[in-house]
């Protein structure tokens, strides 16, 4: 069985990717940028360097946390789902900012970084 960081870049971010674009063709020039080997890139980094494990916390205090780090949080990935498809892997994208999440200390963030 796979897991979830093997196949971040799939066809559901394609598809959405797609769906951006025929709403908004001038959304081009960022996912150019985006998927440009020197541009910038999806990394995902430790829950802990964005909110206290343990601790419930939501995605307006993560995206608070990421662009003082010149971040762009656009997910998150729950380690204990990470092989449960049902759970889409432990992936959530564009999450409501304002539900709780009550992150543990081998959770991810998704984020578009350079580095």
């Amino acid at each position: 069985m796979s897991k979830a960081d093997d196949f971040i870049i799939s066809d559901q971010i394609i598809s959405l990717v797609l769906a951006q674009l025929s709403e908004n063709k001038e959304l081009s020039y960022i996912f150019e940028e985006l998927f440009d080997a020197e541009g910038f890139e999806v990394y995902l980094k430790p829950a802990t360097s964005y909110a206290f494990p343990g601790k419930e916390t939501n995605f307006y205090q993560v995206s608070e946390v990421a662009l003082l780090k010149r971040e762009i949080p656009i997910g998150y990935r729950i380690a204990a789902d990470a092989y449960n498809p049902n759970k889409q892997y432990g992936i959530t994208l564009n999450p409501t900012k304002s539900d709780t999440i009550l992150f543990d200390a081998e959770d991810k963030i998704i984020v578009i970084a350079e580095d």
